[in-house]
C-alpha cells in the first residue's frame, strides 16, 4: 500500500516560492513600465534638448517593449499636441475675430429721409402745396407760427420751389422745409432741439465772388455802347452813378469817349448767379480821365473815391430813378405839353417804365405823402434845414411808410407812374435849396468826407492793383480776372 507524503520536502517548497516571486517581480516591473508609459503619453514631459518632433521624451520611448508600436504612440502624441494647439489657436482667433467684429461693426444706419420738391405754379396756395406733399392743414398752420421769416411761405410766387423733408419710418413725420428766396439765401423751417416747436431762419448760401473786367468806346449813348460791349445794364447804371457828380452823362458824353470797369460776379460751383458792385472804373471824357475805386474800412463803411482818396459821392443821389431819357428839363418858360401854354417847369422829368422803383435822393423825413392836384401821387422829403426834394406822378407808394417816416439815401419810396397830369410814365423830380426851386441837374452840393488819414495806407494798398489793371489793359469783351478774388 502506497501513501502520499503529508508534507512537501523543504527543498521543493523553496523552489516553488522562488518561481512565484520571480513571476510577481516580472509582473510588477511590467506594470510599472506600462504605468510610466501611459503617464508619459497622457502628460508628456519635455526635458530640454531631449524631445522628438512628436513631443514624446526619448527615455520613455526606449523603455517601451518592442512589441509596442512606438510610431503609433508617437503619432498619437503628435496628433494630440497639434489638436490642442489648433484648439487654442482657434479659440484665440475666435476671440480676436469677435473683438474685430465689434470694432468694425458699422454704426446703425441713419434713418432714410425723403425729400419732396414742389414747384409753385399759377393759382397754387400754400395749403395746396402741403396737400400735394401729403401733409395736413394743421401742420401748415404750425409751420406758419414758426416766426416772422416763416411768413414768406404764405406769399408764394410762381416758380418758387419748396422742399419738404420727411421721415417715412416715423409715419411720414415732417422734419424740415426749405425755400430758396434768392440766389444767396435759403429759408429753413425746422423743429427745435427739443422737437417741441418750429423755428424759421434765413441761411446764407455759399457764394464765390470773382471779378469781371469790361470796356469799350462810346458810339451814340454810353448806355447802349456799354451794353453792346457786354456790360450788364445794372452795372452801366452804377457806372453812371459813380461819376454822376463829375460828368453830366446827358450833356457831356461824346463819341469816342472811353470807359472801363471791373465788377463783381457771384457764382456757385462754376454757375453764374448774379452780378454785383462795380469795384473800379475809369471814364475818359473828351480826353480827361476820371477814375474811381470802391473801398470799405474796418468798420464796414464804404464808398467810391478817386485814386487820392477824395470822395466821389455827395450826400444826395444824382438821379433818384433809373431812367431811359430826360423827357423835360428844368425850364421856367416851358410850353406845357397838355395845356399848350407857357408855364414854368420847376423840376426835371425822367422817363422810365411804369413800376420802376423811385429812391430817396438823400437821408431825411417824409413830410408829405398823398395826392397833389396835377402832380398825382407825391412824396416830399425834408433832408435838413436847407434841402428838400419832391417826387411826383407815382403809380403807388412803397409799403410801410408815410408822413413822419425816416428814410435813408437810396431807400425805395414809390414807383414810376403817370398819375395826375402826365402824357406818359415818368418821375417829376424837384430839388429845393433854402425854399427856392433849383435845377436838380445843376445843383452844387458839398462832397462827402475823404478817406480818413488812418485808413489811407490801407486804401492805397487795396485799390492800387485794380487801378493798375485798368491802366495797363484794354478790354474788347468782358474778361474774367481769374487770379482775383473779391471777398
Amino acid at each position: 500500500m502506497t501513501y502520499e507524503p503529508l508534507h512537501t520536502p523543504k527543498k521543493g517548497r523553496i523552489g516553488r516560492f522562488l518561481k512565484i516571486s520571480l513571476v510577481l517581480t516580472i509582473l510588477i516591473v511590467v506594470a510599472l513600465l506600462a504605468s510610466e508609459l501611459l503617464s508619459s503619453s497622457s502628460n508628456p514631459t519635455k526635458p530640454k534638448d531631449a524631445e522628438l518632433d512628436g513631443g514624446i521624451p526619448i527615455e520613455v520611448l526606449s523603455a517601451i517593449d518592442s512589441t509596442t508600436s512606438p510610431s503609433h504612440e508617437r503619432q498619437a502624441g503628435t496628433l494630440k499636441a497639434k489638436t490642442s494647439t489648433n484648439q487654442d489657436q482657434s479659440a484665440a482667433e475666435h476671440a480676436l475675430s469677435t473683438d474685430s467684429a465689434l470694432e468694425s461693426e458699422p454704426a446703425p444706419h441713419a434713418p432714410k429721409l425723403e425729400r419732396t420738391t414742389i414747384e409753385v405754379t399759377s393759382g397754387m396756395s400754400l395749403s395746396l402745396v402741403f396737400e400735394q406733399a401729403g401733409l395736413g392743414y394743421s401742420q401748415m398752420l404750425a409751420v406758419l407760427e414758426a416766426g416772422e421769416e416763416a411768413a414768406r411761405l404764405a406769399n408764394l410766387r410762381v416758380g418758387d420751389e419748396i422742399t419738404f423733408i420727411t421721415d417715412p419710418a416715423n409715419d411720414n413725420a415732417l422734419l424740415r422745409i426749405e425755400l430758396p428766396i434768392s440766389d444767396e439765401q435759403l429759408l429753413v423751417v425746422e423743429r427745435d432741439d427739443d422737437n417741441k416747436q418750429w423755428l424759421a431762419q434765413i441761411n446764407d448760401l455759399p457764394v464765390e465772388i470773382t471779378l469781371i473786367a469790361a470796356g469799350g468806346l462810346v458810339r451814340g449813348s454810353l448806355y447802349q455802347s456799354a451794353v453792346n460791349a457786354g456790360v450788364p445794364p445794372a452795372q452801366v447804371m452804377q457806372l453812371a452813378d459813380i461819376f454822376g457828380w463829375k460828368i453830366d452823362f446827358i450833356r457831356d458824353v461824346r463819341d469816342g469817349d472811353e470807359f472801363k470797369l471791373i465788377y463783381q460776379s457771384r457764382e456757385r460751383d462754376g454757375e453764374h448767379l448774379s452780378n454785383g458792385r462795380v469795384v473800379a472804373a475809369e471814364y475818359i471824357n473828351r480826353g480827361q480821365s476820371f477814375k474811381a475805386v470802391y473801398y470799405a474800412n474796418e468798420d464796414g463803411y464804404g464808398g467810391y473815391y478817386d485814386p487820392d482818396g477824395a470822395s466821389l459821392e455827395r450826400s444826395f443821389l444824382r438821379y433818384p430813378v433809373e431812367f431811359t431819357r430826360i423827357s423835360s428839363h428844368y425850364n421856367l418858360e416851358r410850353l406845357h405839353p397838355i395845356y399848350n401854354t407857357v408855364r414854368e417847369h420847376i423840376g426835371v422829368d425822367l422817363a422810365a417804365p411804369s413800376g420802376t422803383p423811385i429812391h430817396a435822393a438823400g437821408d431825411g423825413e417824409i413830410i408829405f405823402q398823398g395826392w397833389k392836384h396835377g402832380y398825382g401821387r407825391v412824396v416830399e422829403i425834408r433832408h435838413d434845414n436847407t434841402y428838400k426834394t419832391l417826387y411826383a406822378h407815382m403809380s403807388r407808394f412803397a409799403s410801410g411808410q408815410g408822413r413822419g417816416t425816416r428814410v435813408a439815401k437810396g431807400d425805395v419810396i414809390g414807383y414810376v407812374g403817370m398819375t395826375g397830369t402826365a402824357t406818359g410814365p415818368h418821375l417829376h423830380y424837384e430839388f429845393h435849396v433854402n425854399g427856392q426851386h433849383t435845377d436838380p441837374l445843376k445843383v452844387d452840393l458839398p462832397e462827402a468826407n475823404p478817406i480818413d488819414k488812418a485808413d489811407l495806407d490801407d486804401f492805397k494798398r487795396a485799390t492800387h492793383p485794380l487801378l493798375q489793371i485798368l491802366a495797363e489793359n484794354q478790354f474788347n469783351e468782358p474778361t474774367r480776372l481769374a487770379e482775383w478774388r473779391d471777398q
